[in-house]
């Protein structure tokens, strides 16, 4: 998913459900997650690798889906009537899978993940129209 051009980047390339991102303790003094944590049917050892790899004080940023009422999950992704227009199974079916898959956490449950695991939480925020949360957080 990601293409790096620049010679001045080094690569890592590791399946996130993997425990143990290979990178130092303590070596970051920022990271980012961006769409990941949803993919994930259980996200805590990703969480527990960003932890272990930045440095105290040192800063994540997350954004990602979180649970949303169907309706509004709908109304953002399809642009017909899913109720009157003749629409294939095949659509349905692709429309409720990635319901399941976006909607996986709450804003309040990452928030909580989290913390238990030792973040301190700075930023909790929901983005456009509660479909998508952001959270700053601090190794404490």
């Amino acid at each position: 998913m990601l293409e790096v051009e620049n010679s001045h980047y080094e690569l890592i390339e590791h399946d996130l459900h993997e425990a143990n991102i290979p990178i130092a303790d303590n070596s970051l003094d920022a990271i980012t997650a961006i769409f990941v944590i949803h993919e994930m049917t259980q996200p805590i050892q990703f969480l527990k690798s960003i932890h272990r790899c930045l440095k105290p004080g040192g800063r994540g940023l997350i954004v990602d889906w979180v649970r949303a009422p169907l309706e509004t999950y709908l109304a953002n992704q399809a642009s017909e009537d899913i109720f009157y227009n003749a629409n294939s199974h095949e659509r349905l079916s692709n429309l409720f899978t990635h319901f399941m898959e976006h909607n996986r956490y709450s804003r309040d449950d990452v928030a909580w993940m989290l913390q238990q695991i030792g973040f301190r939480v700075l930023e909790n925020v929901p983005l456009q129209e509660g479909r998508f949360g952001r959270w700053v957080v601090e190794k404490k």
